[in-house]
């Protein structure tokens, strides 16, 4: 990325404060939990979610769920850029806390980078602290910080804070966009490693143009041997399904894969943003898929549509979805027994209130 390709170094004493030829650094060098493609895709469905067919029209479980995985990977994308800004600040090689300052090759702007030690975030206490800020724009609010890192060795543990437009000025068209990633190999989840993605002030397109675009987003993603298990939820405030004057909706879901089969199972929520639920009753089963187009096609139509007729047209809605790495193969039930594993745990799993996502903000320490 560029983002440490010319330094320039301030130093209130003559020690060398970046010392490339050390065996190690103290940046942590793997700070992301990889999700299967059959879970996490980056093409963007184009499609309605209403089908037309010559013979009848049907809801695409292809549509729905097909779209949960391009979610999904926004929220992987997300981790993704904060690990590869770590690597690339891993390979200086940095091993001790130090204070310095470089021209990116981003933007061209002059970024200060700090390294401290013993810090406490949180309530927790932190081995390292490392904090890059843009210049120019340390006198803003946000104190010109674009990313800011806590973090412990053994185990690894650390959160790390990303706003791109400090990393680069010339990237305008999100200014608000923060990223946070904490991640773990301990086992206070129950999991070999884990991390939470969070993401608020995306932008959103024009709802003519994507009515489901997200601007917050929060999961969770556990790995433990080859199975790993997603849960979290995405916010649409423009989406729509029957009614238009019916806006504004969580993508809440739970998931899990298998790495080795490249395989995926998904159940999916349509709650309301202002929802404030914390169950899997209210969030996945009363606004299930199912449910809700069920209640707005009612609601709608009432006595000018059938029951026979909804049950066609909600034919591919049954829960869960299931996966290969290709997408979505089948609704309700499992194409084999190898899902049966993943299947199983989905069900102790539970997205996050759809009210708090909806109204996520994102910053830095104080």
């Amino acid at each position: 990325m560029g983002l440490l390709a010319v330094i320039f170094f301030q130093s209130c004493s003559e020690e060398p404060l970046l010392v490339k030829n050390e065996s190690e650094t103290i940046i942590p060098e793997q700070f992301r939990v990889e999700i299967p493609s059959s879970l996490s895709d980056d093409n963007v469905l184009k499609s309605s979610l209403k089908s037309t067919s010559a013979e009848y029209d049907t809801l695409s479980g292809k549509d729905i769920y097909g779209h949960l995985r391009h979610f999904i990977r926004i929220g992987d994308n997300s981790a993704e850029l904060i690990e590869q800004m770590l690597m690339s600040i891993a390979v200086h090689k940095i091993n001790r806390p130090i204070t310095m300052s470089y021209v990116s090759d981003d933007d061209g702007k002059l970024k200060n980078l700090v390294v401290t030690t013993d810090e406490y975030y949180e309530g927790i206490p932190w081995q390292y602290k490392l904090v890059i800020t843009d210049a120019e724009s340390e006198g803003n609010p946000d104190k010109g910080k674009a990313i800011e890192l806590f973090w412990n060795r053994d185990p690894v543990k650390g959160i790390a804070t990303l706003k791109p437009f400090n990393i680069n000025k010339n990237e305008t068209r999100n200014p608000e966009t923060i990223f946070r990633v904490d991640y773990g190999e301990t086992s206070e989840y129950g999991y070999d490693r884990w991390m939470i993605v969070s993401v608020s002030g995306l932008p959103l397109e024009r709802p003519a143009v994507d009515p489901y675009s997200i601007d917050n987003l929060k999961m969770f993603v556990g790995r433990t041997g080859d199975i790993v298990d997603v849960y979290g939820n995405s916010n649409h405030p423009n989406a729509t399904f029957f009614d238009p004057a019916v806006k504004g909706f969580n993508w809440a879901f739970v998931a899990s894969s298998n790495r080795m089969l490249d395989i995926g199972v998904a159940e999916i929520g349509l709650p309301y943003s202002y929802i404030n639920a914390s169950t899997a009753d209210v969030i996945l089963k009363e606004y299930s898929i199912k449910n809700v187009f069920e209640r707005e096609i009612k609601a709608q139509w009432g006595d000018w549509i059938s029951q026979e007729a909804i049950d066609a047209y909600l034919a591919n809605t049954e829960a869960p979805g299931y996966f290969d790495q290709f997408g979505f193969v089948a609704a309700g039930t499992a194409p084999s027994d190898d899902y049966t594993e993943i299947e199983r745990s989905i069900s102790n799993l539970v997205p996050y209130s759809p009210k708090a996502i909806a109204e996520l903000e994102l910053s830095f320490s104080e």
